[in-house]
């Protein structure tokens, strides 16, 4: 099956209406399937074609975006680089990907080591610059195969090697389309594109975006102060952000209102500390918590505008186009309320990895993630499956004790791991991140858990630090967690 693509679909019933900005330029939906169509043009002109991938490196950017649906329109699929990774990741990722090309900013290509692949340049003012390739003098197609891969994304490898998540078109447009069914958006509107493109997060704003034929308004990083302006401008409406995001703007804003032009702050990526959910509550902020991954494009379940900030602990309800059930480890489905693992399937649902690994023979993904449904419908996530921990017999979900930890004064976030014990066979080990370690009263602290947890989930030790370790945006690196709780242990041994 094919469909027109948005960004053509936008131009033709808004030709005006501006469809990207990033600060310095505003580009209208016919300018944007102008530019779109040139760059397939130069595409083509380096030899891509149907099937094959297109590799890209940057920064956000409206050229980032441009590339993307060129490619698109060529029949190709682009591979999304993480800008955080190594070099010899990206190297790696290319040749699992068999990438036939590479386009990359200027600010990453003299970090580049060597691609066997052709480079090129996406800045106009670099000498590699993909701008000065002759166009191929042909027409670009209009319509894409909706069946065709679009992207490959890969996880944050926050469990393990990062996975290759290959996901089609409709993946994307029906997680785009059932997202703008549940949060309104419209002509007119503007959604923040902070999160980077190499991320789900941020490449679903652009397809809600040019569905609605709204607009985006790129941020090449996340900037709190540039936010907080576009913010009380009243230029941009819409917010899409993970809590750690959330937190350094609004401690950027002294705690102050966001004004009544914005109308929804989307926030995933990881568990919001109890006290965000707080302030957001104090400030009657129209925030929206979700639940998704990369294999499914982005949203699986969200709040609704509608829904009672009483709400905010859970992450929403099942969006349209996507079917979920809890099941435990038989894959039989469990009663409300019961914890197991959760599994989705859908037309968001993802193609399969790199490497061939797909789904079972019923669609369903079982995603590792450990939550309940209640009675309404309404998801709560408790953590990963891996993260579980089982000390003295009794299963124990991080989440848990995280969520109680976060509701002691100064606590800004935490972290538990599983470590092994001789007794236990598992212990919780609780980081604190605290702008104030020293201050921190331990003592008080597992006080506080004694009486709101079974005793045993209380920690024995407690590690405090003035930041966690995170991966890509926003998500704690546990792994990172079990060194340092290994290092400190090796230092205590040595003493």
């Amino acid at each position: 099956m094919k469909m027109t693509c948005l960004i053509r679909n936008a131009a033709l019933n808004r030709p005006d209406a501006v469809a990207l900005h990033d600060g310095e330029r505003s580009i209208s939906y016919i300018e944007l399937e102008r530019l779109i169509v040139g760059q397939a043009r130069r595409l083509k002109r380096l030899g891509i074609q149907p099937g094959d991938r297109v590799g890209i490196l940057a920064c956000n950017s409206i050229e980032y975006a441009v590339l993307l649906f060129a490619t698109f329109r060529l029949g190709g699929s682009t591979v999304l680089l993480n800008c955080r990774h190594s070099p010899r990741e990206w190297k790696n990722m290319l040749a699992e990907s068999q990438a036939d090309l590479l386009l990359v900013d200027a600010e990453h290509h003299s970090t580049l080591d060597t691609p066997p692949i052709p480079v090129w340049v996406i800045d106009d003012d670099h000498s590699d610059s993909i701008s000065r390739i002759v166009p191929a003098d042909e027409t670009i197609p209009r319509d894409i195969d909706t069946e065709q891969e679009a992207t490959v994304v890969f996880t944050s490898g926050s469990s393990g090697k990062p996975k290759g998540v290959i996901l089609t078109y409709v993946n994307h447009y029906f997680n785009a389309l059932g997202s703008n069914q549940n949060i309104p958006l419209q002509c007119g509107d503007c959604w923040l594109l902070s999160l980077p493109l190499y991320h789900v997060g941020g490449i679903s704003i652009l397809f809600r975006s040019a569905l609605a034929g709204s607009s985006a308004h790129i941020m090449r990083r996340f900037d709190t102060a540039a936010a907080n302006a576009l913010i009380d401008s009243g230029v941009v409406t819409h917010l899409s952000l993970v809590p750690t995001m959330l937190i350094a703007l609004l401690q950027h804003r002294d705690y102050q209102p966001l004004p009544a032009t914005v109308k929804a702050i989307l926030l995933g990526g990881a568990p919001a500390p109890t006290s965000l959910i707080e302030r957001a509550r104090e400030l009657k902020l129209p925030l929206l918590t979700s639940y998704g991954l990369t294999e499914t494009g982005s949203q699986v379940c969200t709040l609704s505008p509608q829904d009672s900030p009483e709400k905010l602990n859970a992450s929403g309800r099942l969006l349209k186009y996507r079917e979920l059930r809890i099941v435990d480890a038989n894959d039989l489905q469990v009663r409300p309320g019961a914890v197991g693992e959760i599994a989705v399937r859908g037309e968001v649902l993802f193609k399969g990895y790199l490497g061939g690994e797909t789904l079972d023979a019923d669609s369903w993904f079982r995603t590792g993630d450990m939550g309940s449904l209640d009675t309404d419908g309404y998801l709560t996530v408790c953590g990963r499956e891996d993260d579980m921990l089982i000390s003295g017999g009794e299963n124990i979900f991080p989440r848990e004790i995280e969520a109680e930890a976060e509701s002691f004064p100064g606590v800004a976030d935490c972290a538990v791991i599983g470590v092994p014990d001789t007794k236990w066979g598992e212990r919780p080990v609780l980081f604190v991140e605290t702008t104030a370690p020293a201050d921190c009263n331990l003592d008080a602290l597992k006080q506080h858990l004694r009486g709101r947890l079974a005793r045993i989930k209380v920690p024995d030790t407690i590690i405090v630090t003035e930041e966690l370790p995170r991966l890509g945006i926003g998500k704690v690196d546990k792994a990172r967690l079990m060194d340092l709780y290994r290092e400190r242990e090796d230092n205590h041994g040595a003493d």
